[in-house]
């Protein structure tokens, strides 16, 4: 934690951005030797993988090097099979016909939120929540900008 610490640090943001803590403990669990096993990791992105893989790659092999693998029961970092039309996160549905209006209402209210706390607005809500709001209501509130 303390690399994801500092990289964030480095780069003026929050560490969990870097990677999760779930992300950390699948790879102090698994430890992945090479960048087709990180990629492999819940939470690691080709850019991620790209901007942090070697780094954390290294950790990873200096930690072996001074430490026995552990090795671990089942894990409960598999990742479920998804249907087709599915998102690669677990019981996170993204499809189906939703409101384009209210959807980027949504993004507009999002956008003013993230610029007035200086944060990238994916960071507020990520356009598949959006979506699923979009979907899920039938009449948007009239006080909404």
């Amino acid at each position: 934690m303390r690399l994801r610490k500092q990289l964030a640090d480095a780069q003026g943001l929050p560490p969990h951005i870097i990677f999760s803590d779930v992300t950390l403990r699948q790879m102090a669990r698994d430890y992945p030797g090479n960048e087709r096993a990180l990629a492999r990791v819940v939470g690691v992105s080709e850019r991620k993988l790209q901007e942090f893989g070697r780094v954390f790659l290294a950790v990873i092999a200096g930690h072996l090097e001074m430490h026995p693998r552990q090795i671990f029961a089942q894990t409960s970092f598999e990742a479920p099979a998804t249907a087709p039309g599915r998102s690669r996160r677990a019981g996170v549905v993204d499809e189906g016909p939703y409101d384009e209006r209210l959807f980027e209402r949504l993004r507009a209210v999002r956008r003013k939120l993230a610029e007035e706390r200086g944060l990238p607005a994916y960071m507020i809500l990520h356009d598949s929540a959006l979506r699923h709001m979009a979907r899920s209501c039938r009449k948007p509130p009239t006080s909404w900008p």
